[in-house]
């Protein structure tokens, strides 16, 4: 029976029919079908609709397989494959890449194709009556055209009529036509756009409407005054709003927007457009070389030149004909030439809804330059007519072959067959346009309004769409349809540059330079600005592109947008390997591209001598930081368009430091050198030489304790396991500088010991944490098996370094269980790791009771993390940040994030950095990230989105889970799914028990997680395409998390709070942060107090004590908030019990018997008065926000 279904549905899906346009030699009588046809083309129910078999059926198909003597009939389910099946399996191994896709790509298809609408031809049918039906007008001068339109209707050009001439008079449409996808059933959910085309009749126009905006000028009142008709018809027609709107992003042709409303059509948006007769104009005047535009109409200087037809080829309009050509009836001739190709082809009608939905996830298809679905079915057309795709192919077939061919998209452009010779060449086209598509009438150029940075965006995204589709370990159908991908997360930086300050490179002594940016100068500024960025940036970047122009819509009441504010983004990815070098060499001194180069970069070119004795041109960046060599590409660019396009660098921003704040310690810019303390850094500085510090300390200390000869084993590795040694702590600690403070005891007090400070009661001593290093020893035979003198062993061993390296003058402290050794500042916390010591206690805990088994297992968990996973945990994410050096920033950044939101005791560090790590590791639908900006909102996404209930998150470290593994760790986590923690990491170390995630975060903090991420990434998104990267915006505000949603905040003391200046309410928004100064001191008579974090401490011990009646959250970076949210199910009361009396208080029961027991539910107000008691010193105040609800519970 499955299989039954299977093959209807392929039938189904293989006769779906375009309707026909009846007369294809009557263009007009078929495109007005919509309208006009009373007998609609029916539409198939799509495939998925049939009924499915019931298990009745299959069962009375089984009891029937028994018939006659001995003879079997086998029917239904047990049914051999019959050869339409077979056929049909044959054709899913051919056309599709498994069956899998083709299940997929139907469901989709089902689910954005909307059905037919008799409500919505309906109301096409109601507006066409209106609008054939329109008043006319007496002629007036066009100059004067503006007394005609409707006082409700503002005019939607930004454009003067005083110069203009002609006459203007409004007639009703000649023809009304229904083009685009709605005919072709190629709309796609949810822009659901019905284009009408309203043919303006010939008595409206003039026979040099051609020239200087005159066509343009009637057609916008043309739509005024059709929109004041029908504003007052709003009722009457069921329309919710009538607003004007941009076409492909161009001011130049506003077009009508209808919302309409009702059932069945208010997801339905009609959009008017207006067209001239077809060749009203004489083609060969609007050739790409030929100019429409006088310059002295524009000026004011010399009159209109109406007779003359010789213009100045410099002065070539190719953009404005374009506009002028896209008018002449071209709506009808594409929809005509797709239909054509469409017939009877449905995996083409497939394949351009499925390119739509592929260009709508990445934003290629809204705005000006952009590659709509009208673009890809046109491609498709010059594809079927180079026969590189046929009507037997499917539509996943069609999609790979396209996006191949967009990668591979000809350097000279792409032609339709012409009949008409005097169509131009295609040198001319190249000529004007950077990117060329011409369409079957040979003169309209269909991608003229795309860039080339365009162009090759576009080309990048649909090779990186290919890998996707190729790579075996990633959901090929979900990201190359279904993962969005926003322009703000494709790219590593974004350069932000203010339009009004861009539009003043198309004027060169007061004159246009182009006189097609009349209206709208932005795209051709552009045009002459990213060719010097390009080259400027070089090897730095391997993508520049902008990003596109969107479609503005407003109310026809209201006055057109200013197109001019604002500021346009310019996408960089960056190439790691070059993007922050210090030097662009330039040619040999003597070399001809001296000169040019000189010319190119001013006065930032000068002569250097090189190692190999070569004198050469050379630029040399400002780069006294790793936070300052992040912004050399900013430097370039300001660099740049100051030299060339005369735009301050006040007017260019740079995306990549804006969160630098973030990671930036008062004392590191004094820490890397006293220059730096003053202003004139460009940016903040962010640690990164401090980490490299302690790697460097690190490595002294392996090589002081490798040269422990005396010891009984040597030393065969010592392995660091501390978050700075994978390059992802937030902060990176400074070295201890010895200095007696007031938090301090002396080891000459009575109770100070072994040269070690203590801290006082009075102050909180400085924070110096414990770098932890796991050490391992030579294999020997000789240890013990049992436990206790395994761990006396590893005490004698750290006695025995101690007293080793104070014959070195290296200070030391022993305990049980490790070593601390102050060397340079720092404080290394050695542990010797014995592998067998792991079994051994496995060994043991299956010999004990329940409860004492427990806690031993509890401790092998620990100790399993800390010596065994750790070191792998660090080495391999080590290499990561070699391997991508915006790995340890990103993780620093995400972390501060977490943190900031009080989550810093529910996720790990380890669990953030393995999450950062895949976005490093599997990246697809995007480049692997260039900057921790990038990383942050990716992160953010992953967070917010992820299916954490229903998948692991698979981190593939070094790429050594094969396919066959990654299905075993699925399975195992689908079949045990209750077993496992709410967020399931796993690792090639960690398969299948997500140590990181376990026992934290639960599932309330991961929905609280999940929710203030998407908040996060939405308000951050926004802050970057709205205000780009201004000084004045806070982007510090998806650090500040919202604490009214807590029952309790216990604010604390600032005194006793470790690093408050790192706190994200105290960082300024503006302006640098305040340096503090560092001094560094290399002789330590003593060992500071280590590991003394006060909060963190009183956060474990209200875990340990009240865990059972809430949950606390706290920023271990300096926040001097503690919050606490009860858990709701701790406040029902239950009966007393001596056992159960902790923090509760007996209650009014709420039965009226005499014998009911006794009831408590958790006293509150005792609660909090622990908390300041347990706090005394920290807790400053406590302010409880509200009371948990106390639910009466069961007495049984």
């Amino acid at each position: 029976m499955k299989r039954q279904k299977r093959k209807d549905s392929s039938k189904t899906r293989r006769k779906a029919k375009v309707p026909k346009l009846s007369e294809s030699e009557k263009p007009d009588s078929a495109y007005n079908s919509s309208i006009d046809s009373e007998d609609e083309a029916e539409v198939e129910k799509p495939s998925g609709t049939e009924d499915v078999a019931s298990p009745e059926k299959d069962d009375a198909a089984i009891a029937a397989a028994t018939t006659g003597a001995g003879k079997t009939k086998i029917v239904g389910l047990y049914k051999p494959p019959t050869h339409e099946e077979l056929q049909t399996l044959k054709e899913t191994e051919n056309l599709f890449q498994s069956n899998l896709m083709r299940l997929q790509i139907t469901e989709l298809l089902a689910e954005v194709k909307p059905k037919k609408s008799a409500v919505l031809d309906e109301f096409l049918h109601q507006l066409r009556d209106v609008l054939m039906t329109l008043p006319s007008s007496e002629p007036v001068d066009l100059c004067e055209a503006l007394t005609q339109v409707p006082k409700t209707v503002a005019y939607p050009l930004r454009l003067s009529l005083d110069k203009a001439k002609g006459k203007f008079k409004f007639l009703p449409p000649s023809t009304i036509k229904i083009a685009g996808s709605y005919l072709l059933q190629t709309l796609v959910k949810p822009d659901l756009n019905v284009d009408v085309v309203m043919v303006m009749p010939e008595g409206c126009l003039q026979a040099k409407d051609h020239l200087n905006y005159r066509y343009f000028h009637k057609r916008a009142l043309y739509l005024c005054r059709v929109a004041g008709h029908l504003k007052k018809k709003k009722s009457s027609l069921g329309l919710s709003a009538v607003s004007f709107a941009t076409s492909g992003g161009d001011p130049l042709r506003p077009v009508l927007v209808l919302k309409l409303k009702g059932k069945g059509v208010a997801k339905y948006t009609v959009k008017l457009h207006t067209s001239m007769p077809e060749h009203y104009f004489k083609t060969s005047r609007l050739t790409p070389d030929k100019a429409n535009i006088r310059r002295g109409f524009l000026t004011g200087t010399a009159s209109e030149a109406d007779g003359n037809d010789g213009e100045d080829v410099h002065l070539a309009t190719p953009h404005y004909n374009t506009t002028l050509l896209c008018e002449m009836g071209s709506m009808d001739r594409h929809l005509h030439t797709i239909y054509s190709a469409i017939e009877g082809f449905p995996g083409m009608a497939d394949a351009i809804a499925l390119c739509k939905v592929w260009a709508r996830q990445r934003g290629l298809d809204k705005g000006y330059g952009g590659f709509s679905g009208f673009h890809f079915a046109m491609l498709l057309c010059v594809l079927l007519e180079l026969k590189k795709i046929n009507k037997l192919m499917s539509s996943y077939q069609i999609v790979r072959v396209l996006f191949q061919y967009l990668t591979d998209w000809p350097g000279s452009g792409i032609a339709m067959e012409t009949s008409d010779p005097t169509a131009p060449s295609l040198d001319v086209f190249s000529s004007c346009f950077d990117v060329v598509f011409i369409d079957s009438s040979g003169f309209l150029n269909l991608c003229a309004s795309m860039s080339s940075d365009q162009l090759e965006f576009l080309k990048h995204e649909a090779a990186q769409s290919l890998r996707c589709l190729d790579n075996q370990t990633v959901n090929g159908f979900e990201a190359f349809f279904m993962k969005k991908v926003p322009f703000v997360q494709q790219f590593d930086a974004f350069c932000h540059i203010e339009a009004s300050a861009l539009a003043t490179v198309c004027v060169v002594d007061d004159q246009l330079v182009q006189l097609d940016a009349t209206l709208w100068p932005l795209p051709y500024a552009l045009r002459s600005v990213m060719p010097v960025i390009k080259r400027g940036l070089g090897k730095r970047v391997t993508l520049v592109t902008t990003k596109l122009f969107p479609d503005r819509e407003w109310p026809v009441s209201e006055e057109s947008p200013d197109f001019l504010s604002g500021h346009v983004t310019v996408g960089l990815l960056l190439d790691a390997e070059h993007a922050y070098s210090l030097l662009d060499m330039g040619p040999a001194a003597d070399s001809s591209e001296a000169s040019e180069f000189r010319t190119f970069w001013g006065d930032k070119s000068e002569l250097r001598r090189f190692q190999d004795a070569s004198i050469n041109e050379a630029v040399v960046w400002n780069g006294r930081s790793f936070a300052e060599r992040r912004t050399i590409c900013h430097q370039v660019i300001q660099h740049l368009l100051k030299r060339h396009a005369h735009i301050e660098p006040s007017a260019v921003a740079y995306s990549i430091t804006i969160l630098d704040r973030l990671l930036s310690h008062p004392s590191y810019k004094g820490f890397i050198g006293p220059s730096l303390e003053s202003s004139d850094m460009m940016c903040e500085c962010t640690g990164e030489e401090v980490t490299k510090e302690v790697l460097t300390t690190f490595e002294k200390l392996s090589k002081e304790l490798r040269q422990l000869s005396d010891l009984p084993l040597a030393i065969t590795s010592l392995q660091p396991i501390s978050a700075v040694f994978r390059h992802a702590e937030a902060f990176p600690p400074l070295p201890w500088n010895g200095k007696m403070t007031s938090g301090l005891r002396a080891p000459q007090d009575e109770n100070c010991q072994d040269k070690c400070f203590y801290p006082c009661d009075t102050a909180l001593p400085p924070y110096v944490p414990a770098l932890e290093v796991i050490c391992q020893l030579e294999a020997s035979g000789k240890w013990p098996d049992e436990l206790d003198a395994i761990g006396k062993i590893k005490t004698a061993f750290y006695i025995k370094m101690h007293k080793l390296l104070g014959q070195s003058s290296v200070l030391s402290s022993p305990t049980v269980d490790y070593i601390d050794i102050l060397m340079d500042g720092y404080v290394f916390r050695v542990r010797i790791h014995y592998p067998r010591e792991l079994a051994l206690m496995r060994e043991l805990s299956g010999k004990l009771s329940s409860g004492a088994a427990d806690a031993l297992q509890q401790r092998v968990m620990v100790m399993e993390r800390r010596e065994v996973f750790l070191p792998l945990h660090t080495s391999t994410l080590n290499g990561l940040h070699q391997q991508y050096s915006a790995y340890g920033n990103g993780a620093r950044l995400c972390k501060r994030w977490t943190a900031a939101h009080l989550l810093s005791n529910h996720l790990s560090d380890e669990a953030i950095e393995l999450v950062v790590a895949h976005l490093f590791i599997s990246p697809a639908p995007y480049t692997v990230p260039g900057s921790a900006l990038c990383v942050l909102l990716r992160f953010l996404d992953l967070m917010a989105h992820f299916d954490w209930a229903s998948d692991p998150l698979i981190v593939n470290l070094n790429h050594e889970l094969k396919a066959s593994d990654l299905s075993e760790v699925s399975a195992r986590f689908n079949t045990n799914r209750t077993h496992h923690p709410s967020m399931f990491i796993s690792t090639s170390y960690d398969r299948f028990s997500s140590c990181w995630t376990r026992p934290n975060p639960t599932h309330p903090v991961l929905i609280r997680a999940q929710q203030l991420a998407k908040e996060s990434l939405a308000v951050l998104s926004q802050q970057l395409q709205e205000y780009g990267c201004r000084a004045d915006v806070d982007f510090l505000q998806a650090f500040r998390t919202p604490l009214q949603d807590y029952n309790v905040l216990l604010h604390l003391n600032r005194k006793m709070v470790v690093a408050p200046e790192l706190c994200v309410s105290t960082i300024p928004t503006v302006g640098e942060i305040p340096s503090l100064p560092f001094k560094r001191k290399h002789h330590f008579s003593c060992l500071p107090v280590i590991d003394f974090n006060v909060v963190e401490k009183y956060v474990k011990e209200l875990e340990r004590f009240y865990s059972e009646f809430g949950l606390f959250f706290y920023d271990k970076y300096g926040s001097n908030c503690v919050a606490v949210a009860w858990k709701p199910h701790a406040f029902i009361c239950h009966p007393f019990k001596t056992s159960h009396v902790h923090c509760r208080t007996p209650v009014d029961s709420a039965r009226s018997k005499e014998k009911s027991p006794a009831m408590v539910a958790p006293d509150v107000k005792a609660i909090t008065d622990d908390f300041q008691v347990l706090g005394e010193g920290l807790v400053k105040s406590i302010d409880v926000q509200c009371d948990p609800p106390v639910v009466s519970g069961d007495t049984s």
